[in-house]
C-alpha cells in the first residue's frame, strides 16, 4: 500500500472532455514530486483524473485500491479546476478521515491564504514542491517536534485564540542547482506504456528572464533563469529513449533556448549519437533567442518544430506587454525556420491593454497569413488575468475591465476583460472569426476598415515575412 497518493486533474466528466485536448501529456510536475519522495523512502501512487473516468464512488474506490491509510495526498491545482480540486479534496476526506491533503501548484501558491480556510485542506505548498514536500512530511509525522510554520513556503492552519488562522513563511527557497533533482518519475503513472511510446515530455528549466505583464511565470519560478546542465538533460533523453523508443519529445521550457551555450552542447550530444537515437523534438522560444547558426544545429540535432508567443502584430501593444522584441524580430524568426524547415508554431493573444479593433484586426490577419503562406501554424487566445500576473494585480493601471470573476472560465478561449473601445462581445466575435470562419472569407469585419484596406495590410504582411522592406500597418 502507498504511503502517498498525488492526484491531477479534476472530476467533471465535461472538464476532462474538453481539457484533453490541452493536457495530452504526463503530469510531469507530480512525477517529478514523486521521484524525490520514492527518494526520501516513501512509496507513492499517481492518480491522474484527466485521463481516468471514474464516477465520485469509483474513485474514491480507486483510492482505497492505493492505500488503505496513506500519510498525505497531494492535489495539484490550476486556476480553472479549483472547484474541482476542492470537491477531489471533500472525496480525499471522506475515503480517508485522517489523512493529510496538501495543495499545491500556480494556483494554489497564489490563493493559498483563501484555501487553507477550506476545511478539507490541512496544507498549501508555495512554489516549488521538492524542495518542501520532505519537510512537510515529516511534521505530519511529528508535528509538535518539526513545526510547519518553520518550513519556508507551507502555508498551515495553526490556533490563533481559538480560531484557525493561516501561516505561511513568504520566503519560497528556489532551488538553484536543478541537476541535484532525480528525473522524473514514470512508473506510478498507469498510461507510461501507451503514451510514452509516442512521445516524451520534459521540463528542464525554471524561470524566465523576460518581463511580460500576462505571464505568472515570474511569480512563480523567479526571473533568474535556472536550469539542468546540458549533460543532465541528455542522460535523461538517453534513459527515457533507451526504456520507451518514443518517437518525438516535447520540451515545455518556457524558454528552452535562453541560454544558447547550453542548447548548442544539448544538440551536440544528440548529433553524435544520432544513427542510435532517432526522435524529433519540439521547444519554445522567443523571437528574439534564435539565429542562423544554432537553427542549423537544432535541425540537425532532430529539432522540427518551435512554438514563438508572437502575441500581437501591434509594436505599440508589444512594447506595452513589456515583450521587448520588435515586428522585425519576428519576420526574421519566421523566415529563418522556414528557410531550415522547422515548423514554426505561434501564439497569438487578443484583448491586451492598448487593445482596438483596428489592432485586433492586424494581429488576426498576420496569424492568418503566417498559415496560409506557410511561415507555421497560428492559435489565438484571449487575454486571461491569471493570477501573478502584473494584468491581474494592476488590471486599472494597464486599462482592463474584469468582467467574468467565475475563474472556471479562465481557459484561454472566453473572454473575461474588456479595454476601452473593445467589449467582451467585440472579443467573442473575433475568436469566432478566427476559430471558424477566417478559411471562408479574409475580411473580418471587426472595425470600419473597408475589404480593400484589410487586402493591403495583409499584402504588407506577406512583404514583411517574405523579406520584403514594406513598412508594418
Amino acid at each position: 500500500m502507498k504511503d502517498i497518493i498525488l492526484i491531477g486533474g479534476s472530476t467533471s466528466k465535461e472538464s476532462r472532455i474538453a481539457q484533453r485536448s490541452r493536457y495530452k501529456l504526463p503530469p510531469i510536475g507530480i512525477l517529478s514530486l514523486s521521484a524525490v519522495l520514492k527518494i526520501h523512502g516513501y512509496s507513492v501512487g499517481v492518480c491522474d483524473l484527466f485521463f481516468e473516468d471514474f464516477s465520485r464512488k469509483q474513485f474514491i474506490e480507486y483510492l482505497r485500491s492505493l492505500s488503505s491509510n496513506p500519510l498525505m495526498v497531494g492535489i495539484t491545482v490550476y486556476t480553472e479546476n479549483e472547484a474541482e480540486c476542492l470537491e477531489i479534496a471533500s472525496l480525499v476526506k471522506r475515503a480517508f478521515s485522517e489523512t493529510k491533503v496538501v495543495l499545491g501548484g500556480p494556483h494554489a501558491s497564489f490563493y493559498a491564504s483563501e484555501l487553507i480556510k477550506n476545511p478539507n485542506i490541512d496544507f498549501i505548498v508555495k512554489g516549488e514542491g521538492e524542495s518542501k514536500i520532505a519537510s512537510l512530511l515529516e511534521h505530519i509525522k511529528n508535528p509538535t517536534g518539526f513545526p510547519a510554520n518553520n518550513i519556508a513556503g507551507v502555508t498551515s492552519k495553526v490556533d490563533v485564540k481559538g480560531e484557525k488562522e493561516a501561516k505561511t513563511m513568504e520566503s519560497l527557497s528556489m532551488i538553484t542547482n536543478l541537476d541535484i533533482l532525480p528525473f522524473p518519475d514514470f512508473t506510478e503513472w498507469k498510461f507510461s506504456s501507451e503514451y510514452l511510446s509516442r512521445m516524451l515530455s520534459m521540463v528542464t528549466s525554471r524561470g524566465c528572464p523576460s518581463k511580460c505583464i500576462f505571464c505568472a511565470s515570474k511569480a512563480l519560478s523567479g526571473s533568474k533563469y535556472r536550469f539542468n546542465s546540458s549533460e543532465w538533460v541528455f542522460s535523461m533523453v538517453y534513459y527515457y529513449y533507451k526504456k520507451y523508443k518514443f518517437g518525438k519529445i516535447a520540451f515545455f521550457d518556457d524558454t528552452l533556448l535562453a541560454n544558447k551555450a547550453r542548447a548548442k552542447r544539448f544538440c551536440n550530444y544528440l548529433i553524435s549519437l544520432s544513427n542510435e537515437v532517432l526522435f524529433s523534438w519540439s521547444c519554445k522560444s522567443r523571437v528574439d533567442m534564435i539565429d542562423e547558426e544554432l537553427l542549423i544545429m537544432l535541425k540537425k540535432a532532430g529539432c522540427n518544430s518551435i512554438h514563438f508567443g508572437i502575441e500581437s502584430a501591434s509594436q505599440r501593444i508589444l512594447d506595452t506587454i513589456g515583450k521587448k522584441v520588435t515586428l522585425e524580430d519576428i519576420y526574421t524568426a519566421l523566415q529563418l525556420t522556414k528557410k531550415h524547415d522547422i515548423q514554426a508554431e505561434c501564439s497569438f493573444i487578443i484583448g491586451l491593454p492598448n487593445e482596438t479593433l483596428e489592432t485586433i484586426e492586424e494581429t488576426i490577419i498576420l496569424a492568418d497569413v503566417i498559415e496560409k503562406e506557410g511561415f507555421g501554424s497560428a492559435v489565438l487566445g484571449v487575454t486571461t488575468p491569471f493570477p501573478g500576473t502584473e494584468i491581474m494585480e494592476e488590471n486599472e493601471k494597464y486599462g482592463l475591465k474584469i468582467k467574468v470573476k467565475d475563474m472556471q472560465k479562465y481557459d484561454l478561449s472566453t473572454p473575461i476583460c474588456e479595454i476601452d473601445g473593445v467589449t467582451l462581445n467585440d472579443l467573442r466575435k473575433a475568436y469566432f472569426y478566427y476559430s471558424h470562419q477566417r478559411h471562408k472569407t479574409n475580411y473580418p469585419k471587426l472595425s470600419g476598415r473597408s475589404l480593400s484596406e484589410v487586402e493591403e495590410i495583409r499584402e504588407c504582411y506577406i512583404d514583411s515575412l517574405k523579406g520584403g522592406l514594406a513598412e508594418s500597418v
